[in-house]
């Protein structure tokens, strides 16, 4: 077990027995200063059985707690103090299981998968992809793997290999679609070095970046920050700045990138000569516009500048921007 996760759990461990503690022993010591005048309070509370205590005796600045005997036991006040401190242990127990309960499920949320649960060789999705790809219409590259890469990456994902996601991180470092115009993200390659979860250490917990185009788009799968319908595939535009639905699961967005209308759904987005610069530009690097595409002077591409420059840059830069607009 992971040091994180012990320490996770140390809280719910340790409050609910220090709490039962104090009431099992039954005593509580109260000790306030005021004006320089000390007074000692011990409450003591025990069960039925046991000698009950309270305080009869005032002297000076000290209250002094002597005991009641046994015959004064079943007194009205005496009783009513039982009842309370039975119903106090009880409601003591029962926070401690509900904490209990609530610590071992999010602690089985968050355990760690071995690489041999993940790794499904008799029912892999990777048969599935590829036969995708032999029959997508669509020019699609599937980028050598690295098997120490991938192993890694794998493990950090969390994702089986029996979904299409497990099985493009552990057997390609990742896909490119119609000449790099769309790169999906695997394990990590010489022409896309980024893997799925390197690129998404320390992005955010809402959602997971799977893919991005040229023209810093980012595809982006809901984990339910940007709405309810989670698991489904939202295209951060670089044109509006928007988190824009596709209704699209991993699988049909895969689909999409195989047989769909690319031209269609970069209409606008695509200049003259857009073949020949997206040659030149790497898979861990996207162009930049001036002006910005989502501003008025920005809404004809074929009259803006642009330089190549690291994804990472225009990622950071197209969320500062959402959050000033």
């Amino acid at each position: 077990m992971e040091l994180k996760y012990l320490l996770f759990l140390l809280p719910y461990l340790i409050i609910p027995v220090v709490v039962s503690y104090i009431f099992r022993r039954g005593s509580l010591v109260l000790r306030i200063l005021d004006d320089k005048k000390y007074f000692h309070l011990n409450l003591r509370i025990t069960t039925c059985t046991a000698i009950i205590s309270r305080s009869v005796n005032v002297s000076k600045n000290l209250v002094v707690v002597e005991n009641i005997s046994s015959e004064q036991l079943w007194t009205k006040d005496y009783i009513s103090t039982t009842i309370i401190y039975l119903f106090m242990k009880s409601l003591v127990t029962l926070i401690s299981l509900v904490l209990m309960a609530i610590a071992s499920y999010t602690f089985a949320q968050n355990k760690m998968q071995p690489l041999d649960k993940l790794v499904n060789i008799e029912d892999s999705g990777w048969p599935i992809v590829l036969d995708w790809v032999k029959s997508a219409k669509n020019k699609v590259e599937v980028l050598r793997v690295d098997t120490v890469k991938a192993k890694e990456a794998l493990l950090q994902t969390q994702v089986t290999t029996r979904s299409p996601m497990g099985a493009i991180v552990y057997h390609s470092g990742g896909l490119l679609i119609d000449n790099g115009w769309i790169r999906i993200l695997g394990s990590g390659n010489e022409k896309l070095s980024r893997s799925l979860p390197g690129w998404n250490k320390n992005k955010s917990k809402d959602y997971l970046l799977i893919a991005d185009d040229a023209v810093g788009g980012f595809f982006i799968l809901n984990g339910g920050g940007l709405g309810s319908d989670f698991g489904k595939v939202y295209y951060f535009s670089p044109d509006n700045l928007n988190y824009e639905p596709l209704d699209r699961s991993y699988s049909e967005f895969l689909d999409f990138c195989f047989n769909g209308d690319l031209g269609k759904f970069y209409n606008g987005l695509r200049w003259k000569n857009w073949k020949t610069d997206l040659s030149k530009l790497g898979g861990d690097e996207v162009f930049n516009f001036f002006p910005f595409l989502w501003t008025d002077e920005g809404q004809d591409i074929n009259k803006c500048t642009r330089k190549a420059i690291p994804i990472e840059e225009q990622y950071n830069l197209n969320i500062d921007l959402k959050k000033q607009l």
